[in-house]
């Protein structure tokens, strides 16, 4: 375990917001809330590049069933790109960031961007290269790129889990062509959602989630690291509706069962809604 200091300010210590399975969240007198102390880069690494992660069952930790849940993903993906493409001129080069297995990048290609990715789980990244794309095997803040600037980063679900945002968001910058862009989707410590559930809030996973942004935070990360921020609103994801069910469980077994019991009864188990995610969505330009 290590502790750090905050990435906006310097100071170090901050004061115990949560305890989550042993972890303390802390939250910076700047508003910024973070895992301190929290897992040494080595044993990020491993956990990331165990298959288990993108195949567990656990809520917890990783993703249950990445690849089953592939149509609900790129659903997201699709829609997510869409509300990029609204503001930007038009396509070119995309890297994203915390590929995973690809799916982005097959949306991205399917909507005419040449897609690039980078990811650190030799899992995931094979995975990806069979799916045909060049996929970089190092962390952002130290991945030397030969070829042509990027028009857009994406950083889906990623930024949170960096050791050193700032120092990955001031290479996203280098790696961007001039007036390219970063969109980022990350969880919001700011949401209602967040707000009313407190410590039970199921994003609050300390071994993986290494930062929680707000609105204020994250603009105050992007621009100090040369981006004007142009969009920060709400992000959501399509979801079965069992599977917000379970969601609900994590607040009560007997509410978690009443949904999951009701949604079947009435055949809505299977049903997609796109549904708030308790997360933020930012869209930067560098200057």
């Amino acid at each position: 375990m290590e502790h750090v200091a905050c990435i906006l300010c310097g100071t170090r210590g901050g004061r115990r917001a949560f305890s989550v399975r042993g972890f303390s969240i802390v939250r910076c007198g700047c508003g910024l809330l973070y895992t301190n102390p929290r897992l040494r880069a080595p044993a990020l690494a491993e956990m990331y590049s165990a298959p288990s992660y993108f195949e567990g069952t656990s809520d917890e930790v990783g993703y249950g069933e990445y690849e089953a849940t592939a149509d609900l993903r790129r659903q997201t993906f699709a829609r997510w790109l869409r509300d990029v493409e609204r503001a930007l001129p038009g396509r070119g080069r995309l890297l994203d960031v915390g590929c995973a297995t690809g799916l982005f990048l097959e949306v991205a290609r399917d909507a005419g961007w040449s897609a690039t990715g980078l990811e650190l789980s030799a899992f995931a990244a094979g995975r990806a290269r069979a799916r045909g794309f060049e996929v970089i095997a190092t962390p952002l803040e130290s991945t030397e790129w030969r070829g042509e600037p990027f028009d857009l980063i994406t950083m889906w679900d990623v930024i949170e889990h960096l050791p050193d945002p700032g120092a990955a968001v001031a290479r996203a910058r280098a790696l961007l062509r001039p007036g390219g862009h970063l969109a980022v989707v990350t969880p919001n410590a700011a949401s209602l959602h967040a707000r009313v559930a407190g410590r039970r809030w199921f994003l609050l996973k300390p071994e993986e989630h290494l930062y929680y942004f707000a609105p204020a935070t994250i603009r105050r990360l992007l621009e100090s690291r040369g981006f004007r921020v142009s969009a920060v609103r709400r992000s959501g994801q399509y979801q079965s509706v069992d599977f917000v069910a379970r969601r609900l469980a994590g607040y009560g077994r007997a509410m978690g069962a009443l949904a999951r019991g009701g949604a079947r009864a009435l055949g809505l188990a299977g049903r997609t809604l796109y549904v708030d995610s308790s997360c933020l969505y930012a869209l930067a330009r560098a200057v």
